[in-house]
C-alpha cells in the first residue's frame, strides 16, 4: 500500500507540474491525487485509509487510459490541432496563436500569423485600415470570406469613397478579451490601423479559453466530458439558464470581469488614445433566445463598460430581432454561440451604418 501512494504522489506531482504553465481546474484534481497518495503512504495500517487509497488509484487508472483514449480519438478526427493551424507562444497573456502559413478552413494564415491575405505592414496611402479583434466568432472556420470583417470590407469599398477600405482579422478561436488586447498590441499595432472592431461574446471574461486546453499540461480527457459529452449537451438544452446564469455569474466574478474585460478595456484604451483611433465593440448576442432579461443586462453591462473607456459600442441584438427569431441565425442547434452568415451579414451592416461618421463614402454609398 505505501508504494502505490508513493505512485500517486508522483502521478499527482507530475499532473500539477503540467498544468504549472497555465493553470486549470484539472491543476486541483493534481492536488487532490498528490494528497491522497500521501495520506496512503503515512497511514499504511489504516483499513479505510487502505480502501481510499485503493479508490483512488483505480480512479488514477481509469483516468490515464481515459486520456490515451481522448488524445487518440482527437487526433482521428481533427489531427493535432494545435500543431497544425496553431502554435504555443512564451509569451503569457496569449498562450497560442495561429501558426504562419498554416492552412485554417478555406483560408490560410498569412506569414504574419493571422488568419487573412497578406498585408505590407507600411499601410500604403489612400487606404483606411480597421483591426479587427476577436474570438472564434471573428475568426469562424467556416465563413472566411462572408465573416462579418469581410462584409464589412465589401460594403465600404462599394460606398463610393475615394480611399481604399482594408479590415485585417486579427480573431483567434478561444481567446478572451486579454488577448485579443494583447494581439492588438504585438501585432496590430504595427500595421498603422485607423480603427479598432472588437467582437465581443458573453464567454469572454472567461480567464483560460477552449483552445488553452488544447495546450501542454491540461486534460483533454476531463475538458471532453465537460465540453463535448452528450449528457452534458442535454443538460444545457434541458435548463437553458443555467447558461445564462454561468455567463452572468462570470460577468460579475472579479477574477473574469475585472481582470480580463475591465483591464483588457483600460489596456486598450492606452494603446488607442494617443493615436486617437476609434474603437467599437460589437456584441453578440446568445442565440438561444432573443428575449432573456439576464442575458440583456450583460449587454448593457459590456456596452457602459466600452463607453466608460471612450469606446463605441454597438448591441447586436435589437437588429438581430427585427425580422428574425433566433432560429434564423444560430448556426447549430447545439451552438448558441455563433451566429450563421445571416448573423455575419447583419454585423457587418450594423457597423457600416452605426460608425458612418468615420466612413468617406460618396453619394453612391449613402
Amino acid at each position: 500500500m505505501g508504494i502505490l501512494g508513493v505512485l500517486l504522489v508522483i502521478f499527482g506531482a507530475a499532473w500539477m507540474a503540467a498544468n504549472r504553465r497555465a493553470p486549470d481546474d484539472s491543476l486541483y484534481c493534481g492536488l487532490f491525487f498528490l494528497c491522497a497518495g500521501a495520506a496512503g503512504a503515512a497511514a499504511r495500517k489504516n483499513g479505510f485509509v487502505q480502501g481510499f487509497v485503493v479508490t483512488c488509484a483505480s480512479i488514477a487508472f481509469i483516468w490515464i487510459i481515459g486520456e490515451a483514449g481522448t488524445r487518440i480519438y482527437i487526433r482521428s478526427y481533427q489531427g493535432n490541432y494545435l500543431g497544425e493551424s496553431f502554435r504555443e507562444v512564451s509569451n503569457p497573456k496569449i498562450i497560442y496563436e495561429f501558426k504562419p502559413g498554416a492552412r485554417y478552413a478555406d483560408g490560410t494564415v498569412n506569414s504574419s500569423g493571422f488568419w487573412d491575405r497578406e498585408f505590407p505592414e507600411k499601410k500604403p496611402a489612400g487606404v483606411y485600415r480597421i483591426a479587427v479583434l476577436g474570438d472564434s466568432v471573428t475568426a469562424m472556420d467556416e465563413f472566411y470570406k462572408t465573416m462579418y470583417a469581410k462584409q464589412l470590407e465589401n460594403m465600404l469599398n462599394a460606398c463610393g469613397a475615394p480611399v481604399r477600405y482594408e479590415t485585417l482579422n486579427f480573431g483567434v478561436p478561444g481567446y478572451n478579451t486579454i488577448q485579443e488586447v494583447e494581439t492588438f498590441r504585438t501585432k496590430a499595432l504595427k500595421y498603422d490601423p485607423d480603427m479598432v472592431v472588437l467582437g465581443y461574446v458573453l464567454n469572454d471574461p472567461y480567464p483560460g479559453q477552449a483552445l488553452v486546453r488544447m495546450t501542454s499540461g491540461h486534460s483533454k480527457f476531463i475538458s471532453n466530458i465537460e465540453q463535448r459529452s452528450r449528457i452534458s449537451f442535454l443538460f444545457r438544452r434541458r435548463f437553458g439558464n443555467y447558461v445564462e446564469d454561468s455567463l452572468a455569474a462570470m460577468h460579475s466574478d472579479p477574477e473574469a470581469w475585472d481582470t480580463v474585460v475591465v483591464r483588457g478595456f483600460k489596456e486598450l484604451k492606452k494603446l488607442t488614445e494617443d493615436k486617437k483611433i476609434p474603437v467599437v465593440v460589437v456584441i453578440f448576442p446568445l442565440l438561444n433566445s432573443f428575449d432573456s432579461p439576464v442575458s440583456e443586462a450583460i449587454y448593457k453591462k459590456v456596452a457602459a463598460e466600452a463607453r466608460r473607456n471612450g469606446f463605441e459600442a454597438i448591441i447586436l441584438l435589437p437588429a438581430f430581432k427585427k425580422g428574425h427569431t433566433s432560429k434564423d441565425i444560430i448556426r447549430h442547434p447545439s451552438d448558441i454561440m455563433h451566429p450563421n452568415i445571416i448573423g455575419h451579414k447583419i454585423a457587418g451592416e450594423q457597423i457600416y451604418s452605426r460608425m458612418s461618421k468615420y466612413w468617406k463614402c460618396g453619394s453612391a454609398g449613402r
